[in-house]
């Protein structure tokens, strides 16, 4: 049965569950949370199954990108409101009503408005019916006028959780924005949502111009990029578009991505969100322009498929994709570039090696890899013959063997890798698909000099992503990130070891590898911890 939960550290309630054998989290509504408090329900109590489907249909309960939707939506239909009480009841159907505001009259403007972003086939009836889904419908209106004043493309309009949301295509980007600059229940000012070649829903919120949380809500096994590089691609957008809220102060010089990632972040990221920042400010109202070729050095790479060149030129240093590369790079070496501006954003592109630079570059060389190795990256890999460059440079610093043992291992799962990459500093990286969709994980297979063997990251759908570090034929540390409740260490241990097929996946699939010495006890001397 559902369970009303307080929060810890913040207020408000949230719901927890179970839907066939999946973990299920339902954030509340304010409003919702006072109807629950006048029911009487307190901290730790179930609510019924009948009294959520109506809250849930309103968007007054709502997942949050957590639990699986059919499922939910499947319970709620096997759900009869004729279950509950007569006072339970009477409370819903009088705590609906008010929310009818049956009164409202909708201004012709408006009308005019929503019939230019939905076409001219809505009617004022449906124009009135997108109004009253708001907890405040004037508010609403307000938002409306505001957002038609902005140089904003906006194709349609409807709430979420009963505030105006707004659907944009914005510098080659579909974003949606909600504006809850009026909801005295909520925080922010704004939230923007938006989803790319990852294929998971992302969202960043604005509070007095500041951002105040960057938020990954779900992961999918067929997404191409991480989060943190689709992050990237959408970050100049996302500032541009802030931008043309004309009467909203931004603070984007207080802007802290590390504070606002619910997750940890590499410092590699936080460094190539910084420049782009920097350069999508400085890119707001410009045209496109594209330089000559320029001279600069690698300052930072890393394994997301971004880095940064210096430049006398540009002060804080420009950022490249790897797709930009003709070579494997080294920090430090020195190359030539093209600086390109382009939908507010600046780019190197077009990197070369500079002649005399001093460093051999290591190409592929077929002698050093048997021929099914070749073969491997050419399927895992878009860009293949950057990734065999670096793995020649790798293998020459480390035993050859090991790189070739590691890249046959995850050759069994060959149909389930969704990307391969290969980092400077001696670390393979496999993405792997979880079986029948339910997410996916990345190992991190280490060879060089680092502080553990492996490291396992698994994004399943319906329960928090999960870190894992294995060092010496050990699992060292088992990590949850929630931000559902606070657990403590045992709480972690117990939540964690509750989902038996994670756990067994990950010892039997360590223990199989013939040439790692791993031991099979997954409890002893564990670290668990959480992240938030």
């Amino acid at each position: 049965m559902p369970v009303l939960h307080d929060y810890k550290s913040q207020s408000g309630v949230y719901i927890r569950t179970s839907v066939d054998g999946s973990y299920v989290t339902f954030q509340v509504h304010a409003s919702a949370e006072q109807f629950f408090r006048d029911l009487g329900y307190s901290n730790g109590e179930t609510v019924k199954w009948q009294l959520l489907q109506p809250l849930y249909e309103r968007g007054l309960i709502y997942t949050g990108g957590q639990g699986t939707t059919e499922q939910v939506e499947t319970k709620f239909e096997s759900s009869d409101i004729k279950h509950l009480s007569r006072k339970e009841q009477n409370a819903l159907n009088s705590f609906l009503k008010q929310r009818q505001q049956k009164s409202f009259t909708i201004p012709k403007r408006i009308v005019a408005m929503l019939q230019e972003w939905h076409g001219e086939s809505l009617t004022r009836k449906h124009a009135k019916t997108t109004l009253l889904e708001a907890d405040t419908p004037e508010h609403y209106i307000r938002s409306i006028d505001r957002m038609a004043k902005y140089p904003l493309t906006i194709d349609r309009t409807d709430t979420n959780r009963g505030s105006p949301r707004f659907y944009i295509s914005h510098r080659g980007r579909d974003l949606r924005c909600t504006d809850i600059r009026e909801t005295d229940e909520e925080e922010s000012d704004f939230i923007i949502t938006f989803m790319g070649e990852s294929e998971s829903p992302q969202a960043i919120a604005l509070k007095e111009g500041n951002l105040d949380f960057w938020r990954v809500y779900g992961v999918s096994s067929e997404g191409k990029m991480t989060p943190g590089s689709d992050f990237v691609e959408h970050l100049s957008p996302l500032i541009d578009l802030l931008t043309c809220l004309t009467d909203y102060d931004l603070a984007l010089d207080r802007w802290d991505f590390e504070n606002a990632s619910e997750r940890e972040l590499p410092t590699a990221l936080l460094r190539v969100l910084d420049v782009e920042k920097e350069h999508a400010i400085q890119s707001v109202g410009r045209s496109g322009a594209t330089s000559n070729r320029l001279s600069g050095v690698v300052e930072t790479l890393s394994n997301i498929g971004y880095g940064i060149l210096t430049h006398d030129r540009v002060a804080d240093g420009v950022v490249f994709s790897d797709a930009e590369l003709s070579f494997t790079p080294e920090v430090g070496d020195e190359v030539t570039f093209i600086l390109r501006r382009e939908n507010g954003r600046l780019r190197a592109t077009d990197i070369r090696q500079s002649k005399g630079s001093g460093r051999d570059v290591h190409k592929f060389d077929s002698s050093v890899f048997p021929s099914d190795v070749e073969s491997t990256i050419s399927n895992w890999s878009q860009t293949p013959e950057s990734v065999l460059n670096r793995l020649t440079r790798i293998a020459s610093k480390a035993t050859k063997q090991v790189v070739i043992q590691s890249i046959r291992l995850f050759s069994e799962f060959e149909d389930e890798i969704r990307k391969f990459t290969a980092t400077s500093d001696g670390t393979l990286c496999y993405t792997i698909g979880l079986p029948e969709k339910r997410g996916y994980w990345v190992c991190e297979h280490h060879i060089l000099g680092a502080s553990s063997d492996f490291t396992v990251t698994i994004h399943p759908r319906d329960i928090p992503d999960q870190i894992v570090r294995i060092n010496e034929g050990r699992i060292e540390n088992w990590t949850i990130s929630s931000d559902i409740t606070e657990l403590d260490s045992h709480d972690v241990h117990t939540y964690i070891l509750s989902r038996p097929d994670f756990v067994k996946s990950i010892v039997e699939f360590f223990a199989s590898i013939g040439w790692y010495e791993f031991e099979e006890n997954p409890n002893r001397d564990i670290r668990w911890t959480q992240s938030t």
